[in-house]
């Protein structure tokens, strides 16, 4: 069973001067909250975030929007402030009709809560919306690159980090399942590395920024290449790393990159094919890598595509706007299209 929230709202009422919007992102299975107020005007009012060492529970996190919200009631500007309305996005399975988180990592206390309900209860009923961090994201996508009166038939977006996530938009609105989207399973290779999941070969296994990372490790001379570019220490090693490698032709990384890069393709292909998509936003760490590797990307694409729709790749898939605060966005993007802005 599918359910629906339109990309861009039907109500285009303004908000007045003084209501505000907060967006809140709960990532990294749960251990990090993103919370952010903004003004009808757009501006950043206020931001903050929480860490903690355990996954959190729904109550936490309820706890902590509202004292946030708590801390920020008033504004020099804006005089008293009105909650206009809220989100949080989050990476759970959420049912059919966007109220309930089914299941959130195994963790006991999100299965089956009212989410929704809870955090519209504790905000003094204003109008809340729960849904998934790729979904947020899509919303907030569209509409900062898709005018009302040009929307695509359909659009898909794919964000990938240690997760590699779908989301999928028809004729205006989002199409939604507990389990729709999750494009980082679908098997690539049937004598691939053993997934999460149990799986082998899963696309996750191969193209996540994750497994691009953990492969990287087994290479020494590389990782001394990445320390020497880092004031002699690699504490951390990301995707931008291991690409500018590949760009002054390091072995080990251009193999890296061209795995990654064909097993995407293969999926990517099946959203253009069996989807029929008009349009296809890539977000991520590797959306980051800008226009080279897109039309490297296009290229393999296109060889698992029928002709006609491999001429039509440079149209149909393109790079996100947002990156590192790309999830906290989409939250806010979700919160504004609950009231029409």
């Amino acid at each position: 069973m599918f359910y629906q929230t339109p990309l861009l709202p039907d109500n285009k009422e303004k908000m007045k001067i003084s209501q505000i919007v907060l967006g809140a992102a709960l990532t990294e299975w749960g251990t990090c909250l993103n919370m952010v107020v903004t003004a009808s005007d757009g501006a950043f009012i206020a931001r903050k975030q929480l860490q903690s060492e355990t996954a959190m529970n729904p109550a936490e996190v309820i706890e902590a929007i509202a004292q946030f919200l708590d801390e920020h009631g008033e504004h020099a500007r804006y005089g008293k402030l009105e909650l206009a309305g809220c989100a949080l996005t989050l990476e759970a399975a959420i049912d059919a009709a966007g109220t309930n988180t089914l299941e959130y990592f195994e963790l006991a206390a999100w299965k089956d809560y009212p989410l929704q309900s809870e955090l519209s209860a504790l905000l003094g009923g204003a109008p809340a919306a729960i849904d998934t961090l790729v979904n947020g994201l899509l919303i907030a996508e569209f509409a900062a690159d898709s005018p009302a009166y040009s929307i695509p038939q359909s659009v898909a977006l794919v964000d990938i980090d240690s997760s590699i996530m779908m989301s999928l938009a028809y004729r205006g609105v989002i199409l939604r399942s507990p389990q729709f989207g999750a494009l980082g399973h679908m098997q690539i290779a049937a004598d691939g590395a053993v997934c999460s999941c149990g799986g082998r070969g899963h696309l996750l296994t191969i193209a996540s920024t994750q497994a691009m990372i953990g492969r990287i490790m087994h290479y020494p001379e590389t990782i001394q290449r990445i320390a020497e570019t880092s004031d002699g220490i690699a504490k951390t090693i990301t995707p931008q790393q291991i690409w500018q490698l590949a760009q002054e032709k390091d072995t080990v990384a251009l193999n890296l990159l061209n795995d990654l890069t064909q097993a995407l393709a293969y999926a990517l292909s099946f959203i253009v094919e069996a989807c029929d998509t008009d349009q296809i936003i890539i977000t991520g760490d590797y959306a980051q890598f800008g226009q080279d590797w897109l039309w490297l990307l296009n290229h393999r694409i296109a060889e698992f595509c029928q002709p006609k729709r491999a001429a039509q790749l440079n149209r149909i898939v393109k790079l996100g706007t947002f990156h590192a605060d790309r999830y906290v966005r989409g939250a806010l993007a979700l919160a504004a299209s609950q009231i029409g802005n």
